[in-house]
């Protein structure tokens, strides 16, 4: 629920010093930096440091060899020394070699394709007994190689009597004949025509065929060999070069890391003819640790002052501090803004709130296990971290299926096991849709006046008069929400029940509803009279009146609106047995034997089906419920996120 206290951290030292003490800061990794112009304000004799980064290009070349070679989390002892040139050179290197085996190991791959095709074409031509590369060197007869289908070739004799062409066969299968037509040169475009409408399938013959098919044959075989070896052979040289770039890529990036972050920290970073200056924030907890760690180094005139955030203003970065189970919910927290330095963290009420509603809505003791299965399964196999928030709120949703009495959309089916009959349910919304529709309206009121109270509490640590005691959502706006409520619940409860009673005398309307208006109309003028400003009255009241009063009453219309927004929860708690009603329905008017097991499969489908559907809409709902009805009135998120200094491109990062 809090924020992790953090300290800006100030350290001054000799130029020649600089590698060396910012090396230790990063090792540290609880070193989020700050830019020293934001810090020492006014020091005319600060320069910054306009020095390239030489490790940046080598940096980058190391993670797109580990990228094709793989990634190698173990220490090697390859030294790669800290030549910056010779360690790109030989990157250089690899990326070359490996091209070029790659080059190499596809041209292999193509020439054994090619060879493949020389040799099936050479397997229709077995019973042809001629050389047939004398076939190209004809001048006068052309030739066309191909196959026709044999129910065509039975007819071909009728073609044949023209005598235009001659067809011989080289090998009939059981469903075409394979073999060349030879006709006059002036005659073998029509020639071509006429086996073109017999739908011949034309192959063209390799040039690389010399001799008999048979002997042709036997010489790729041995040439398809050849390559195959020499191909086993360039894909084994090419495991090794990976093996070698793999290995000194690691090395590199684990050389080139430190170094690397130690340039780029130079951006935050200040110096003068003699020093440097460096800041930045170290959370309270590590802070013993980090004067240990820099304490070790042996440098004479190095110096570390430190001093609290608070000092600082709102520039220190917020470390959500969260216990284990409602950390999860932090992504939520996260997509709306970091908290402020100093704000209050709202991941416990969100975990607790988000969890609440989505179990009202969602209320079923079977689909809501099964949402916590889906979601444990998704954490442990493929690392979601939406996972881990389908956990708690399939077990919210179990536990309201206990208190509706619903096991997979059965109703009752609980109360038959426990008391071996059935029963008149306790509460649930389909039974009971009023009551159930006016308790979340009674659950919004209660959170919307939560967050109010939060609201005055941020405000008042950001020491922000107006919006702590006169805004809508401060304490004269808290004093005017829960009079209204209180006001409207008598005639309301009259209307539904014999409970009646009516708060709304004169003195509480003027005292509860009246006065906190008028503070909330005026707020801007009253918190600059209490923080003594002279010209605390506006100056151009009329317009001010204008404004204000289309303004107050935007705020009166956004309490009902907001407070109705709540119905929500309940609608789609209603939803929810409304569609497995559905589901069953359909269930009933589809045969058992349909499918041989009494429409089973009908209702396990439609258990999927609303788990994914309604799962997906209550899921958008509730956050929406989180963001628009909650936050917007507390919480600003315009922090910044803690990002210590750490060694970011290892491998195993």
């Amino acid at each position: 629920m809090a924020v992790s206290k953090m300290q800006l951290v100030n350290i001054v030292g000799p130029l020649d010093a600089y590698s060396e003490t910012a090396q230790a800061v990063i090792k540290t990794e609880c070193f989020h930096p700050e830019n020293i112009r934001n810090v020492l304000r006014g020091f005319s004799h600060l320069l910054p440091y306009e020095d390239e980064n030489p490790y940046r290009p080598l940096l980058k070349k190391a993670k797109e060899l580990a990228a094709l070679a793989g990634k190698d989390d173990a220490e090697t002892d390859v030294d790669t020394g800290t030549d910056v040139a010779e360690m790109s050179e030989r990157i250089d290197k690899l990326h070359q070699n490996t091209a070029e085996i790659d080059e190499k190991i596809q041209n292999i791959k193509n020439a054994i394709f090619e060879e493949e095709q020389v040799a099936s074409q050479l397997d229709v031509l077995s019973e042809t007994d001629c050389d047939i590369s004398d076939l190209f060197k004809l001048e006068f007869i052309k030739f066309r190689f191909g196959k026709l289908a044999k129910t065509v070739y039975n007819r071909l004799s009728f073609v044949e009597d023209e005598k235009l062409f001659i067809f011989i066969p080289t090998s009939i299968n059981t469903d075409c004949v394979w073999g060349m037509y030879f006709a006059a040169a002036e005659n073998i475009e029509y020639v071509d025509s006429i086996f073109a409408s017999l739908q011949f399938e034309r192959k063209f013959l390799s040039s690389k065929i010399h001799g008999n098919p048979s002997e042709a044959r036997r010489l790729l075989t041995e040439e398809i060999e050849e390559s195959e070896k020499a191909l086993k052979e360039a894909e084994n040289h090419k495991k090794e070069l990976l093996t070698e770039a793999k290995s000194y890529s690691g090395a590199v990036l684990r050389t080139v890391d430190l170094l690397n972050e130690t340039e780029e920290l130079k951006k935050f970073c200040g110096k003068t003819g003699k020093n440097f200056y460096m800041a930045g924030w170290v959370p309270s907890e590590n802070i013993k640790d980090f004067e240990k760690t820099l304490g070790n180094i042996d440098i004479d005139g190095l110096k570390i002052t430190k001093e609290k955030a608070a000092n600082q203003g709102s520039s220190a970065p917020t470390k959500l501090k969260n216990p284990l189970i409602f950390r999860p919910f932090e992504m939520f927290v996260r997509m709306y803004g970091v908290p402020g330095y100093g704000e209050f963290d709202p991941t416990t009420i969100v975990a607790l709130t988000y969890s609440l509603f989505f179990g009202i809505m969602f209320g079923d003791l079977g689909q809501g296990l099964c949402v916590s299965l889906i979601g444990l399964l998704a954490w442990k196999l493929k690392k979601l971290e939406l996972g881990k928030i389908l956990i708690p709120i399939g077990i919210f949703s179990a536990g309201f299926g206990v208190v509706y009495d619903s096991v997979f959309g059965y109703e009752g089916v609980l109360s038959r096991l426990i008391f071996g009959e059935e029963r008149e349910l306790v509460f649930t919304p389909s039974n009971h849709m009023m009551p159930a529709l006016g308790i979340t309206i009674a659950i919004g009121v209660v959170f919307i006046a939560v967050a109010m109270i939060m609201n005055i509490i941020n405000s008042f640590k950001r020491k922000d008069l107006e919006n702590a005691l006169f805004g809508p959502n401060g304490l004269a706006g808290l004093i005017f929400y829960c009079a209204l409520i209180g006001g409207l619940v008598g005639p309301i409860l009259g209307m539904f029940s014999d409970i009646s009673f009516n708060l709304l005398s004169t003195p509480y309307i003027v005292g509860l509803l009246v006065v906190p208006a008028v503070i909330i109309f005026f707020r801007g003028p009253l918190a600059d009279l209490c923080k003594g400003k002279k010209d605390w009255f506006p100056k151009k009241f009329g317009e001010y009146l204008m404004s204000n009063i289309f303004e107050l009453f935007e705020t009166f219309l956004s309490y009902c609106t907001n407070s109705l927004s709540f119905v929500r929860v309940g609608a789609f708690a209603l939803s929810h047995a409304s569609m497995m009603g559905v589901v069953f329905s359909l269930a009933g008017t589809v045969p058992a034997a349909a499918f041989g097991s009494g429409n089973l499969v009908v209702i396990v489908i439609g258990n999927l089906f609303v788990m994914a559907l309604e799962g997906l809409i209550v899921g958008i709902q509730v956050l929406r419920l989180e963001f628009y009805e909650l936050f917007s009135r507390f919480y600003g998120g315009n922090g910044v996120s803690y990002s210590p200094l750490k060694l970011r491109s290892n491998l195993n990062r």
